[in-house]
């Protein structure tokens, strides 16, 4: 077979990286067993007519127009008992917390609200995660200057492109102005820090493209698309997607796979980028 040279190699792998406070005076807490929808419905009606409507329901459940007319059913533009329970009783069967209403004058039947409960304020869709959408409007509410992509990046540990339940609570507790107290393990490497693979959108009936590496890593974790420790020819493939270069990946593995191993390892790999 004849040889790969060093300047083919390099040119395969240029081509595929283009590619405010709350008050100290709080009511009492509802005893156990007591109906709590209807009494968080009746601290959220201000005026006590029965209903719930826009202008109330923003100050004393945080809520924007899209969330509102989640409670609101029947789009009469004010929500009623009926509505207001059934919202709760879904959040509360899919496994949320429904956070106490604040009452008219600033009183709060549970005390202050934690982020990771304040968090779910936001989950439009009851899904109890926060998607871009829901997680922006969450940090606005929290006086946060994190972009969302940001923190989608830094936190969302299984790639899903939302804040589930679990990344909520680290969230929250990056959030908690007394963290500092508590500093998080560094990272052991740069790789650690900055390799997280984001995947990218996908489309109905697009070629799927492969995720998206932002950080300062090394060339070998970039093109190791698995993370399994080795470059295959599957790896490369991927991240050649959707186009097709005009290189032969088979033969340019099995030249630089010095162990027969049928990939390319660090240690393969960092030879063939010294010229030995």
């Amino acid at each position: 077979m004849s040889p790969v040279s060093p300047g083919l190699v390099l040119a395969l792998f240029a081509a595929l990286f283009c590619t405010g406070q709350e008050p100290a005076d709080k009511p009492p807490q509802p005893a156990a067993g007591e109906d709590l929808p209807k009494q968080y419905f009746e601290i959220a009606d201000y005026d006590s007519n029965g209903w719930v409507t826009i202008s109330e329901a923003k100050p004393s459940m945080g809520v924007d127009r899209r969330t509102f007319a989640l409670y609101d059913e029947d789009g009469d533009g004010r929500i009623s008992l009926e509505e207001f329970r059934a919202r709760y009783e879904k959040l509360v069967k899919n496994g949320g917390a429904f956070p106490a209403p604040i009452g008219k004058g600033g009183l709060r039947t549970s005390g202050t609200l934690a982020p990771s409960e304040m968090a779910l304020r936001f989950d439009e869709d009851g899904d109890q995660a926060l998607n871009r959408t829901e997680l922006r409007a969450f940090l606005a509410a929290m006086n946060s200057r994190l972009d969302a992509d940001v923190v989608l990046l830094n936190f969302d540990r299984d790639g899903s492109r939302r804040i589930a339940k679990g990344e909520i609570t680290e969230l929250a507790a990056f959030l908690d102005p007394d963290r500092r107290a508590h500093p998080p393990p560094r990272a052991a490497s740069i790789e650690e820090l900055f390799g997280k693979s984001i995947p990218r959108e996908e489309r109905k009936d697009s070629t799927q493209i492969a995720p998206l590496i932002l950080g300062p890593v090394p060339v070998f974790r970039r093109l190791d698309l698995d993370s399994d420790g080795k470059i295959s020819a599957v790896d490369l493939i991927g991240l050649q997607r959707p186009i097709q270069l005009p290189v032969r990946i088979g033969p340019v593995i099995a030249t630089l796979d010095t162990n027969l191993d049928g990939a390319i390892d660090a240690a393969e790999f960092d030879a063939s980028m010294s010229g030995k």
